[in-house]
């Protein structure tokens, strides 16, 4: 059977329990999987979710599902673009993907009713629902992040993060990934999803991404496929308005600070000014969405934004959001990145070419010794990271103040057997996953010989590498 991404393209499932049961079979094999659930009508900023995915785990799982409890009745539910072959296309060219999920409905039918009595039950019920999927379905569990789902959107759409926590979790449940992939651009959503998966004790590390811009500043978006010609050019002002209010930020001094209020009207005034009509502009702190008086350049706060435009279908509108984090390195998804590239630049200036450079400097400098010297008294990259002369000759347990003052460097190692029967986490970059071993031989130049408890392969790990710390934990 096929375990990984195939060439074919991704596996399509659609029932619930062949979903699970792929999902398991995987994770049975010590494979990570990353899940990035969607809409559907997929654009450069799904993929850019995929690309991410395909960096944290071997399995990428995508799911497709419009999901009606998120969307009020009076809202674009039967107009939101649904193009599942053109999906699976993209999917299959951007290559990664192992599986695509789709079901057909995951709450429970409205089709059990016989009685009268249940009938009324079954109408007064979906009353109260008040949910593109309240006429059809018989769904009575939900889940709701109540603090965080109050403000922002929450405001002009009182159950959409209801349904979107909901729709999560049962995709949570089925899926049962390691790490979920969200979009900063629905920032809020992203608050309330992490919040509960923490509270809910879900295994699933939920991740938030950069917010993915075409090349004039838009968020990219699936509802930017219904604007009606010519608003696209207007949507223009909302980035306009937040890069107004981050110039703002970035030119105050240490230590001044600058009214909440001052930014957002800097902003209502700028995308209206384009065209568009203001559902609501807030300044909130990032982590908890309360909101903030004030805004200083050294503390990170959150800018969101809501409008309407003109929708190409006919009497309808098309709401667009977006944010931006003012204040402090960026969004969370922009450090993380920028952390990773440094960690990724480490490795490469510690790679052996580079360490094996170094040694050729170290020795030309040291043609002035009269005494012959080489390196085993200690691991070549750690002599090249410590810049000092290594004397052979001289292997004693501990440095002297003679060796000190003579230049050379004595190595103290620990006895041989010091580690062997322990137990470590090692940390492996691809994929990026902790394994499990025990270590059964150690020699004294600090080689530890370890047994991976997945397959049984031995291998050997040198506790003199610089990122030994970093990459090998003992239990």
């Amino acid at each position: 059977m096929q375990l990984g991404p195939s060439a074919a393209g991704p596996v399509e499932i659609t029932d619930a329990a062949s979903m699970r049961a792929f999902s398991r079979e995987r994770r049975a094999r010590n494979q990570k999987v990353a899940f990035v659930p969607t809409m559907g009508s997929l654009h450069e900023g799904h993929l850019s979710l995929v690309r991410h995915a395909k960096d944290r785990a071997q399995i990428v799982v995508v799911s497709i599902y419009v999901n009606p409890t998120q969307f009020a009745p009076t809202e674009d539910f039967e107009e939101y673009p649904r193009q599942n072959k053109e999906d699976l296309r993209k999917l299959k060219e951007e290559g990664g993907v192992s599986a695509v999920f789709m079901p057909k409905n995951l709450y429970a039918p409205r089709n059990n009713r016989d009685s009268g009595t249940e009938s009324s039950e079954s109408e007064a019920e979906a009353e109260d629902d008040d949910t593109a999927a309240a006429s059809t379905s018989d769904h009575q569990t939900w889940v709701s992040a109540c603090k965080l789902e109050r403000p922002l959107c929450g405001k002009t759409r009182p159950k959409f993060f209801r349904g979107v926590a909901t729709v999560v979790c049962k995709l949570f449940n089925i899926v049962e990934p390691d790490v979920a992939l969200f979009g900063e651009k629905d920032y809020q959503q992203l608050r309330v999803i992490q919040t509960m998966a923490r509270e809910l004790d879900f295994a699933v590390e939920v991740v938030g991404c950069p917010i993915f811009r075409v090349a004039d500043g838009l968020a990219m978006s699936s509802r930017n496929a219904l604007l009606a010609e010519g608003e696209r050019k207007k949507a223009l002002g909302i980035n306009k308005a937040l890069s107004e209010a981050a110039e703002e930020v970035e030119g105050l001094n240490e230590g001044d600070e600058v009214g909440a209020h001052v930014l957002c009207n800097l902003v209502r005034s700028t995308v209206e000014k384009y065209g568009g009509r203001v559902d609501y502009v807030d300044m909130v702190d990032e982590r908890t969405l309360r909101r903030v008086k004030t805004v200083r350049k050294a503390k990170r706060s959150l800018i969101a934004v809501a409008a309407f435009y003109r929708s190409k279908h006919e009497g309808q509108e098309v709401r667009l959001i977006d944010n931006k984090v003012l204040g402090g390195e960026g969004s969370p998804g922009e450090a993380r990145a920028l952390k990773r590239k440094v960690r990724n630049l480490e490795r490469e200036l510690r790679a052996r070419d580079h360490l094996e450079r170094e040694n050729a400097e170290l020795r030309a400098k040291l043609n002035r010794m009269s005494r012959p010297f080489g390196f085993e008294g200690m691991h070549k990259y750690q002599a090249a990271r410590k810049s000092i002369p290594v004397k052979t000759e001289i292997s004693a347990e501990k440095n002297t103040a003679a060796a000190r003052n003579s230049g050379f460097w004595t190595v103290a190692r620990p006895s041989e057997g010091t580690h062997v029967g322990r137990r470590m986490r090692v940390l492996y970059d691809q994929p990026r996953q902790w394994f499990t071993c025990e270590v059964i031989k150690e020699s004294p130049q600090g080689v530890l010989t370890v047994r991976y408890d997945a397959d049984g392969v031995e291998d050997e790990i040198d506790m003199n590498k610089p990122d030994f710390k970093s990459t090998c934990k003992f239990l």
